[in-house]
């Protein structure tokens, strides 16, 4: 569950939401281990893309 929830976190082309899901529907997961690792993804996207639109990481 977190392998698919980082990566449908990671903010790049082919990466997101509907092409996790259709790579867990192939390894056969379960709806709910889907939808929790979906949801955990896109808040994770979230973040990273909000912290990069800041400019948080420059900081660093």
């Amino acid at each position: 569950m977190l392998g698919l929830a980082l990566f449908i976190g990671i903010p790049l082309p082919v990466t997101g939401v509907y092409t996790g899901v259709l790579v867990a529907k192939i390894f056969g997961l379960k709806k709910r281990v889907i939808l929790a690792a979906s949801i955990i993804g896109v808040c994770f996207s979230a973040l990273v893309s909000y912290a990069v639109v800041s400019g948080a990481l420059t900081l660093l």
